[in-house]
Formats: structure tokens, C-alpha cells, sequence
């Protein structure tokens, strides 16, 4: 999807290109040394096929205490496409720096390109200053830094970054700079395809867009979003496209906004005639010619029994790859694209999503599994149903197979995962190509709705006869892909990072935590189940004023999958994590006998259904006492449209007056604030005087009063 600002893509002249970058599911941070080397750059004219623009000086200066940093004045690509595909792209920027903020972020030029297969050319770096300008490009500091921005995802690009800093930029001045990135080895095999955003989160007071093909080359456009169409006209043997507007006003960045909702208008283009080409292109890339070798072959051999089912062989041979093959992209020139051959992978045990699945697939077919790679969109998923045919519609390639006569989807790069094939999670991709003869359009890729998995929580209070010390124990259990998760994140730490972190989340001012055992996990991973158990004990957890103890319960966190609507005034659609399942059971426990009226409560819509459960008190195996409620939400929408998110905003709140839930201890002749507090439920819980231990004064005038109040819920730290 675009971006709000420009600056961040300044070295890929504002195209926001859809490059091979992979989704793994698991984020590793991992620290990289930078190289930096002092680079002299290559400079030169300004190509003959460009048309040069003028910058427009006589745009005010922004006034006033409060006003952008950065005034951009024009805003300009030109883009050549050859008759053998390969694309020259030229750029110029220019831009007022307003205050000394953004003197200190845009005083430098970064530059972003490929040397393995694009050509840096420089033509200009100038500053506007008492009416004229003044050169830069020889009075400037410059070093090419090979910074692999993505090598935390695992991922080696091969991208490097000029640098380049000016001498003597001040406040006032504006800069312009122009420079051509060239294809030196295209990719595509004679065919074209980019992309441009036309307006941003700031405003621009020019943009301009400017692009040749040759006379016979088909060219196909896309507009999205409020993109407008371009004046098209002849020159000579080639065609020119352009774009050219302003001024740009800003448009505010939208969060959670659903996928497919344009924000800002984009431009596409694309010779590739239609997803046929795309799966013809993909083709000579994944193919896998004649028997598999005998690496291979003894690898997929001992995956399971010669009798086994297709479905144990596709899980078997899944759980392999993602265990025994770790992930790491080499995304160089061609190796962006292309993957290495099964038998390199299988040596080396490392590959991207490319690699990992071209493995994937030797194995499966050397057991007479069909199977074939399937190209997908990791962040834009099924909105590339209103794409142009592309393989730069594609960030990341999966695996589709043929079990039991329907077509089955995995993600080799997922680590951590577990279950049978028929649960097995794959990430919300919406839209696939794959890449088999024939092929010609996008095919559905469903969710198994059990592999999204859902989370059970029970947690029990139990309170001894002085009502002071309480006890807590919590179990939860995860499943489907919420056990994964859980299950990815435990494998990287401690059991002591572990215990410190779950029982952080249970510290309050003044509370004292014991922990009474160690947490114990119990992982099932056929099953794709994990259960996580938990006990402490709370000492000084009640608070005491106006004549009255009170405790508080730790609100369940259901709230945390149902986004806030913070802007009253919005009018994009909101996001929701379709599938999210969520039980949570609060046991409150105690040696005395007290009632309460059966009592149910629901809010539901289009977009989710929640219900709570209040179970009466009742003896346990123990001789405690208990009470139960029991709350459950299940969304079952991807998206609020922006009609019902006033409604939908009125119904959050009514969960969370549900959620939070405050014991109270006190006489009865004693004054009660109930302000901050919502409604009783049903009946209070009386504890008979008759009950009462003999040590309290006055036992036969006084009673406790233990009332359940409920009350909104209170921030608190996030638990998972």
C-alpha cells in the first residue's frame, strides 16, 4: 500500500514497488553492522528523453507558531520503458526547509538502489538562496552505505545507500535534486511493471507524472483509489503518459483500516497482458525438471511410511521444511525472484520463501503428492483481485496441494505450527497464482476457520475467612494458530523471563505476589494445543477507605481484539480480526456461603457476539463455595463500515461495563460511594451473621456484605 510521506521513498523516486519480501510470522530482531564506504558517485546530464521542470518560486513561505517543517514544491517522476522491459526512472525533488527541525532531517539527500542490477546516476543537487541558485553537487560530503534494512527479517537484499550532505543548508533554502536509477538487468523477460502513490499525508504544490513506452508495447493502466486518468499523445515512435497536478492537498493516514480501502490514490502499469503471462513468467522460475535426485528422493522417503495417506505425508513433510530449514532470503538481482534448486536448499539448510518452497514441492511430488508454489500478497492479500496482472503484485510465495481432492495452502517459512491438515493455519492471504500450466486467473486461498485458533482462560480467586490474603490461580489454553504464537514466543526465552513476565502483569501498588509454583506448560502440538498454568498468591490486595476493603479482579483483556473507535468524526471503514475467538472464565471462590440469581447478558451485531454467563454459587469438590462468570466473544467480521461505527463503538462500551468486577467488604450500617460504579447484579452476597466467626465483635448485630459490582475496566498492561 502507499505510504503517508514521500521522503521514505525518495531513492525509489516515490514508486511503491511490491518487492520480494517475505512473511515469516515471526518478528527476530537482529542487530547488523553497517558497512559504509566513502563513495564518489557517479554524476552526469540530465537524459535526453526527459523534460526537465521548473520549480515554482514564487509559492509563499508557510507563516504562523505552528506550520510544517517541510514545504514540498514539486514532486516529479519520468520513467522510460525499453523495448526489452528494462525501465530508466528519473526523479526530481524540491523542497522549502521551514524550521530547524526539518533542517536537521532533510539536509541530506539518501538514495536508495541496487548496484547487482541498477545504474546511480546524479544531475543535479542545488539550493535556492537571494534569488538564484547555488551548486551543491561538487560542495558535498557522500558515502554509500550497504545499511540491509531488511536483514532483521533475515532477509540479504543487496540494496545499498548513497549519502550524500551538503555543505551550507540553512533554514529558508530550497533544495533540488535530480537523479536516474537504470535497469541494467531486467527481470520480467521483456515486460514492465511499477507503480506510483499521487498524494500523501502532506501536501504537495506539484506532482507530476511522466512515462514513455514504446509504440508497439502494450501498456496497460490501473487507477486506484481517486487517481485521475493521464493525457496521452504520440511521439514519434514511442508513447508518453502524463499525470500532472496541483496543488496536491494532504490526506490524513487512516489506522486499521480495513485491506483494500484506499487511502491514497495510486497509478499502476503493467505490459504484462494478463495473469496467464504472469503464470507463464513464473514458470521458467519454479520449474522442476525430471526425476527428483537421490538427496531428495532419501529425504521425502523417510517423511512417513510408504503407506501413509497423502495428508500425513503433505503434514510430515510441512513440519520438516519449517523445522529443519531455517529462514534466510539472499534477494539478490535474479535471486529476488528466482528460487534456488531443492538440492542447494536441502545442503545449505537455509532458503526464503522461494526457496523453502520449491523444496516443499520436490518433496510432496517425490512422493507422488501434487503439488505447486503459489504466489500471494502478504500485505495487501486479496485486494490484488482489482490489481494488473503483475509479478510485482506478489511479496511472498506459499505452497498448494492436492489432498483428498481439494486444494490445500502452507506456508513453509511458519515456524512453530502444529495440528492436521485438515486445521492447518495459513495466513489470510485471500488471493493465490499458481504457478502451474494453465493457469490463468487468481484462486481463492480459505481459511480453516478452526486454525485461527481461540483462548481460554479460567482464572479462580480463592479468598480465606479473613477475606485479606486471596489466591490465584490462572490456566490457559491456546489453540490453533493462537497456540502457535504461543508457542513460537516461549521458545525464545527463559523460564525465568517467563515467570517474571507473567507475574509482572498481576503487580499492583501494594500488592505483594508470591508465586506458589512454577508455571507449567503443557504443549500438544498434533494437536495444536497449549496450556499455560499459573498460581500465586495476593497478599495486600485489598484497598481500604470510606469504611469499606475492596478488591478489584483483573478485567479480562477481550477488549484488546476489538479496536477503539478514537475519532468520533471517522469515515474510513475499521478493521477486525475475523476468527478471533476468546473465552474467559472468572471463578470467585470463598469458605462462606452466599447466593446469587442465575443472570446472563449478550451484546451482539453484525460484527461480533459477545455473552456473559453468571453461574449461582454452589459447593465445590473442595468445601469452597464459588461463583462463575463465564465471558465469550467471537468476531465474526473483518471490517465496520463507517455507517455503523457509532453503533459498533456503543457496543464496545457495553462489553466493557461487563468486564471489570469489584468485592467489597464492609458493615452494613456503613456508608457505601457507589460513585464510579455501575449496576448491582441481580442480589448481593450476604454472608449469614450466624456464619461468622466468633472473634468478631458484635456478631449477632453485625454482617459482612461481600458485594460483586461491576464497573468499567481500568488500563492495564497487556498480557498477551
Amino acid at each position: 500500500m502507499p505510504t503517508s510521506s514521500p521522503l521514505p521513498l525518495i531513492a525509489a523516486g516515490i514508486v511503491t514497488d511490491r518487492f520480494d519480501v517475505d512473511s515469516t510470522g515471526l518478528i527476530l530482531t537482529l542487530l547488523a553492522p553497517v558497512a559504509a564506504v566513502a563513495a564518489s558517485f557517479p554524476s552526469g546530464d540530465v537524459p535526453g528523453w526527459v523534460e526537465p521542470l521548473e520549480v515554482d518560486l514564487s509559492v509563499p513561505e508557510p507563516t504562523g507558531p505552528v506550520r510544517r517543517g517541510t514545504q514540498y514544491l514539486l514532486i516529479d517522476h519520468q520513467m522510460r520503458i525499453g523495448s526489452d522491459g528494462a525501465v530508466a526512472l528519473y526523479s526530481h525533488l524540491a523542497y522549502r526547509i521551514v524550521t530547524p527541525q526539518a533542517l536537521d532531517d532533510r539536509a541530506r539527500l539518501e538514495l536508495d538502489y541496487t548496484p547487482f542490477s541498477e545504474h546511480l546516476t546524479v544531475h543535479r543537487l542545488e539550493v535556492w538562496r537571494d534569488g538564484a541558485w547555488h551548486d551543491r553537487l561538487t560542495r558535498s560530503e557522500s558515502v554509500e552505505i550497504d545499511g540491509e534494512d531488511d536483514l532483521w527479517k533475515h532477509i540479504l537484499s543487496g540494496t545499498s545507500t548513497l549519502v550524500i550532505v551538503p555543505e551550507d543548508i540553512r533554514v529558508g533554502d530550497i533544495i533540488r535534486y535530480a537523479w536516474t536509477v537504470e535497469d541494467e538487468n531486467p527481470l520480467f523477460g521483456g515486460h514492465a511493471a511499477r507503480s506510483w502513490q499521487m498524494a500523501w499525508s502532506i501536501p504537495a504544490e506539484r506532482r507530476s507524472l511522466r512515462v514513455l513506452r514504446p509504440e508497439a508495447t502494450p501498456l496497460q493502466v490501473a487507477l486506484h483509489g481517486d487517481a485521475t486518468a493521464p493525457d496521452e499523445r504520440a511521439l514519434g515512435a514511442e508513447v508518453e503518459l502524463r499525470w500532472d497536478a496541483g496543488p496536491v492537498p494532504a490526506i490524513p493516514a487512516v489506522d486499521d483500516a480495513p485491506i483494500g480501502h484506499e487511502v491514497w490514490p495510486w497509478v499502476q502499469l503493467s505490459t504484462f497482458p494478463d495473469w496467464a503471462s504472469v503464470v507463464d513468467w513464473a514458470l521458467d522460475h519454479y520449474e522442476l525438471t525430471g526425476p527428483p535426485s537421490a538427496e531428495v528422493a532419501a529425504v521425502a522417503a523417510g517423511l512417513a511410511p510408504a503407506d501413509a495417506t497423502d495428508a500425513a505425508v503433505f503434514t510430515a513433510a510441512l513440519r520438516w521444511v519449517q523445522d529443519e530449514v531455517r529462514y534466510f532470503g539472499v534477494e539478490l538481482g535474479v535471486g529476488s525472484y528466482q528460487p534456488r534448486p531443492p538440492d542447494l536448499v536441502l545442503r545449505r539448510r537455509y532458503g526464503d520463501c522461494k526457496d523453502k518452497t520449491l523444496l516443499l514441492v520436490a518433496l510432496l511430488r517425490a512422493r507422488g503428492v501434487q503439488a505447486w508454489p503459489a504466489l500471494v500478497n502478504s500485505s495487501d492479500r486479496g485486494a490484488i483481485s482489482t490489481w494488473l496482472p503483475s509479478p510485482t503484485a506478489f511479496d511472498h510465495v506459499i505452497v498448494a496441494a492436492e489432498i483428498d481432492g481439494r486444494l490445500v495452502f502452507a506456508d513453509p517459512t511458519r515456524v512453530q505450527q502444529g495440528g492436521p491438515v485438515a486445521r492447518i493455519f495459513v495466513g489470510d492471504y485471500g488471493k493465490a497464482l499458481l504457478v502451474r500450466p494453465g493457469e490463468s486467473g487468481l484462486v481463492d486461498v480459505d481459511q480453516v476457520p478452526d486454525s485461527i485458533g481461540r483462548l481460554e482462560t479460567r482464572s479462580r480467586y480463592t479468598f480465606s475467612d479473613d477475606h485479606l490474603g486471596i489466591g490465584l490461580q490462572v490456566d490457559t489454553c491456546s489453540y490453533g494458530r493462537r497456540a502457535e504464537i504461543f508457542r513460537a514466543a516461549l521458545s525464545d526465552q527463559t523460564p525465568e523471563q517467563m515467570q517474571d513476565a507473567y507475574s509482572a502483569y498481576y503487580r499492583r501498588a501494594g500488592t505483594t505476589v508470591s508465586i506458589v509454583e512454577p508455571i507449567g506448560v503443557t504443549d500438544h502440538r498434533d494437536a495444536n494445543r497449549l496450556c499455560i498454568s499459573e498460581r500465586y498468591d495476593l497478599d495486600d490486595a485489598w484497598s481500604e477507605g470510606e469504611g469499606q476493603r475492596r478488591f478489584d479482579t483483573f478485567a479480562p483483556p477481550l477488549l484488546q481484539a476489538l479496536p477503539a473507535v478514537d475519532d468520533p468524526d471517522r469515515a474510513a471503514p475499521l478493521a477486525l480480526p475475523l476468527g478471533r475467538h476468546e473465552i474467559e472464565e472468572v471463578v470467585i471462590a470463598a469458605p462462606r456461603r452466599w447466593t446469587l440469581e442465575p443472570r446472563t447478558a449478550s451484546v451482539a451485531n453484525e460484527w461480533f457476539r459477545y455473552r456473559l454467563e453468571a453461574t449461582p454459587s454452589k459447593w465445590d469438590s473442595s468445601g469452597t463455595h464459588e461463583i462463575a462468570l463465564r465471558h465469550t466473544l467471537e468476531v465474526v467480521a473483518d471490517q465496520v463500515p463507517a455507517a455503523g461505527l457509532a453503533r459498533y463503538e456503543q457496543d464496545r462500551e457495553r462489553i466493557g461495563d461487563e468486564l471489570a468486577y469489584q468485592l467489597q467488604r464492609g458493615a452494613p450500617s456503613d456508608p457505601v460511594d457507589h460513585s464510579g460504579l455501575v449496576t448491582f447484579i441481580a442480589v448481593v452476597f450476604v454472608l449469614a451473621a450466624a456464619a461468622l466467626p466468633t472473634v468478631l465483635p458484635s456478631a449477632a448485630v453485625l454482617m459482612f456484605l461481600v458485594w460483586l459490582v461491576r464497573r468499567r475496566p481500568k488500563a492495564g498492561p497487556e498480557r498477551r
